[in-house]
């Protein structure tokens, strides 16, 4: 009886190893046909694009307009910038000022 079982323990370790190699070669297996499916799948693509190329039928492009530069830069110049500098750096103190003075109900202005 003994003989028995450890023969049975040794069938269920080989059984046990002989599934985690055919896991791992499934698993292994999957890969390998997905690169070459994809690799497949390039080729002809690659096949398809060059016949097209031959024959003349693929995308062809045609330049209506020569590319020319723009004489002056779009959006706003820096001679917007040089006016709004002083122009906002008066205001803004100002702006301030006024606003604190409505906040503020310790400064009144003197109604006449």
């Amino acid at each position: 009886m003994n003989v028995l079982l450890e023969q049975e323990f040794q069938r269920r370790g080989r059984v046990a190893k002989t599934n985690a190699e055919l896991a791992e070669l499934t698993r292994d297996y999957n890969v390998n046909k997905l690169i070459y499916e994809d690799m497949l799948e390039r080729k002809e693509k690659a096949r398809l694009s060059m016949t097209l190329d031959i024959e003349g039928q693929g995308v062809n492009y045609k330049i209506q307009e020569p590319a020319n530069f723009p004489r002056k830069p779009v959006g706003l110049r820096f001679l917007y910038f040089l006016l709004a500098g002083p122009i906002l750096g008066v205001m803004i103190p100002f702006g301030l000022l006024f606003a604190y003075m409505q906040v503020d109900p310790k400064i009144k202005a003197v109604q006449l």
